[in-house]
């Protein structure tokens, strides 16, 4: 499958345009707070918050020496920084969270759910244990008392599920897909109903390959040209420019697997040899078989 590994970077940049990093179920002017006292930071809080005003404040710079005028290039040179710095600062709009997630989070819906049903520590830890987590007990606690702190405040959790949703759509062999969705959080394909559209767009591509039918690339084409997607469009562009080269990687049986995974240990050796040997050394690394 050639084509499958453009075609999965363009529906992770698309699945990363439709849902946030953060995602709050509900609407942060729904919620009502309650005032409570605030805790102390901590000292690694205080350093992150820190570092979180100073991106920001370098954010707001970029945004305004571009609405002046400046080019990328005139950017770079004036604040030091890199291309790729200048171009990530420029799609941000909104103050940047440098917060880690918890290796857990995912168990957070479940204990939230539990929670409101008024169970035990015990019944909770239990439930979790059922569903695979093998952290700790403290661990656990932690997020049981965040969740009754955010319950009794009226907060609700952000969840990251970009991810998540990635490795779901491109799975075919685990079960229906949509179902597993609801699964991460009920309200997730309320919230965020394109992802059915996107599920639907990955699967009928996929089976052109799998059932090795390359004369359904061109409706393929035809019903997904309009996407209202521009990741997907200049996907489909580069497909259409190539259309010889497409069909024939549906049509027959082999792929370039093979070769991307031995340019890939090669690139490997390379970097762990690099300033250590000469190209002899690396000819004969390459060519070992273990």
């Amino acid at each position: 499958m050639a084509y499958t590994s453009p075609a999965f970077r363009s529906d992770k940049k698309t699945v990363f345009s439709l849902i946030p990093a953060k995602w709050t179920p509900i609407p942060i002017d729904k919620i009502v707070v309650k005032e409570e006292k605030e805790k102390p930071f901590r000292k690694s809080d205080y350093q992150r918050l820190q570092n979180e005003e100073k991106r920001w404040a370098r954010i707001q710079h970029v945004h305004s020496l571009y609405k002046q005028g400046y080019k990328i290039a005139a950017i770079k040179r004036k604040l030091h920084l890199s291309r790729g710095t200048v171009y990530a600062d420029l799609r941000l709009t909104e103050k940047p969270n440098h917060q880690k997630d918890s290796l857990y989070q995912h168990y957070h819906p479940l204990i939230h759910a539990l929670v409101l049903d008024s169970q035990t520590g015990d019944q909770i830890e239990q439930a979790c244990h059922s569903e695979g987590y093998r952290g700790s007990r403290s661990t656990l606690n932690k997020m049981i008392a965040e969740e009754r702190r955010n319950i009794g405040r009226g907060k609700t959790k952000a969840f990251s599920f970009r991810q998540k949703i990635i490795q779901v759509i491109w799975d075919l062999k685990k079960g229906d897909h949509m179902e597993r969705i609801h699964q991460l959080h009920p309200k997730l394909l309320e919230g965020f109903p394109k992802i059915k559209e996107l599920d639907e767009l990955v699967q009928n591509f996929r089976n052109l390959f799998t059932e090795k039918r390359s004369e359904k690339l061109v409706d393929w084409l035809e019903k997904y040209e309009q996407i209202d997607y521009p990741y997907i469009q200049s996907f489909i562009r580069g497909i259409q420019q190539d259309m010889d080269a497409v069909t024939l990687s549906i049509q027959e049986p082999w792929s370039n697997g093979p070769v991307e995974g031995h340019v890939n240990r090669l690139k490997t050796i390379k970097r762990m040899m690099y300033g250590r040997a000469g190209f002899q050394v690396l000819k004969n690394r390459v060519l070992y078989e273990f």
